[in-house]
């Protein structure tokens, strides 16, 4: 989004294994900038519902792979 000073954001996967064949995915997002406070809640709302859906693709793929 521009040059870091005005906005800019980190994404993160985290995978932590939690047993034999389970394992969690943490997802997060940082932002960073002089913009971000007058567009940070812009930012959870748009952002947000895109981590679930692809938290929710996730997991209907993993099941895709499981069983086939």
């Amino acid at each position: 989004m521009g040059p870091g000073w005005i906005a800019d954001g980190e994404h993160r996967f985290l995978i932590e294994k939690t047993g034999d064949h389970r394992v969690r995915l943490t997802q997060s997002e940082s932002f960073t900038g002089v913009a971000v406070p007058f567009v940070a809640s812009r930012l959870r709302s748009d952002t947000l519902p895109q981590f679930r859906a692809m938290n929710e693709a996730l997991v209907r793929r993993i099941g895709q792979v499981r069983s086939g």
